[in-house]
């Protein structure tokens, strides 16, 4: 599996930088652990995303707002029907647009949101994480180890739904793709993405 960076140049190309349809945060104090849990509030309306940075429009769009989006161009669309890229069950249009002279303008770009459905999980025994106090009524916890960056990452290959697109199940806001994936976007030389190994180790 690989891990995908996408590419955050402000000179090369422009960014997400905002879903216009996020009103703000919610915070609930947990009444078992006493934890304050901060959550993104519902969006309201339909999502739109304010852009800045370059002119240029890569094919993976970087969001550097709240949440967890996955944006792709209208090309990425196309190469994904075409080679038949799975991991995915919707995929949301939606408008752009720029400030400029303190006004909103629409771009005639199109871009869209992708829902992605395929995961996969760590192998935490073999990376030797373990949660620990966790809340049985919402589900905080911290790790037993600190820096996880730099703990080497053990997929078990067994909770692999076998699709191009992946969430990790253990913190779904990193995406991993197939050898595939990185295959068919080096091909179709596919813009805004680079791939890095992911994994050290494989666990069947």
């Amino acid at each position: 599996m690989f891990g995908i960076s996408l590419f955050y140049s402000t000179n090369k190309y422009c960014y997400a930088i905002e879903n216009l349809a996020f009103v703000g945060f919610k915070k609930e104090k947990c009444s078992n652990c006493g934890c304050l849990n901060v959550k993104e509030s519902i969006f309201q309306g339909e999502d739109a995303l304010l852009i800045g940075g370059a002119d240029n429009y890569p094919d993976f769009m970087l969001f550097g707002g709240v949440g967890s989006f996955f944006i792709v161009s209208e090309n990425v669309m196309e190469v994904f029907y075409k080679e038949k890229i799975t991991g995915y069950d919707a995929a949301k249009k939606v408008p752009l647009y720029r400030t400029r002279n303190n006004k909103k303008e629409k771009q005639d770009k199109e871009y869209y949101i992708i829902n992605i459905t395929g995961s996969i999980d760590l192998d935490l025994k073999a990376m030797a994480l373990k949660k620990k106090n966790e809340c049985n009524l919402c589900g905080n916890f911290k790790w037993n180890r600190q820096r996880l960056g730099i703990i080497d990452s053990v997929f078990d290959m067994e909770t692999w739904t076998r699709d191009d697109l992946c969430r990790i199940k253990s913190f779904p806001g990193h995406i991993v793709v197939s050898d595939r994936f990185k295959n068919i976007a080096e091909q179709h030389k596919l813009t805004g993405i680079t791939f890095k190994l992911e994994n050290a180790i494989f666990k069947v």
